[in-house]
């Protein structure tokens, strides 16, 4: 049985209306994450330690 008028309609709309994965991260244009700092902060002390490899 194919679908009636209306299921197509809300299929069509529930595709509009809910993106289904999030746009992609630009590193460039977007601030970096609490989480992001605090491991590049990390990664400069090791560096500046001279205890990274």
């Amino acid at each position: 049985m194919p679908p009636t008028v209306r299921e197509l309609a809300l299929a069509r709309l529930e595709l509009e209306g809910i993106p289904t994965r999030p746009a992609p991260y630009n590193r460039w244009k977007e601030p970096i994450t609490p989480q992001q700092a605090a491991s590049n902060r990390h990664v400069l002390e090791l560096v500046a330690s001279g205890k990274a490899a």
